[in-house]
């Protein structure tokens, strides 16, 4: 058992006619500054794997957390879990 602090990020709601304009990683980022600020050691989230439209990818796509250097921590049939070190 460890002391670790992880935040967890599970879910983007963005409005249909707002999706693929960038406010979730903008979101993305403020959280990460946030917690960080806060000493939280990981920031997690949960994309979902084989996501077949816009709305189905409300815990945030995996490309996204990838470009904000997210890693894979754990896999699930349905799932990701990624993290990402903050302090």
């Amino acid at each position: 058992m460890t002391n670790e602090k992880i935040a967890s990020i599970v879910c983007f709601l963005i409005a249909p006619k707002y999706r693929r304009m960038g406010i979730a990683r903008k979101l993305l980022n403020y959280i990460q500054g946030t917690f960080k600020h806060k000493n939280f050691d990981y920031l997690e989230a949960y994309p979902r794997r084989n996501v077949t439209s816009a709305a189905h990818n409300y815990k945030g796509p995996l490309p996204m957390y990838e470009k904000e250097e997210f890693t894979i921590f754990k896999e699930f049939k349905d799932y990701y879990i990624v993290r990402k070190k903050l302090n």
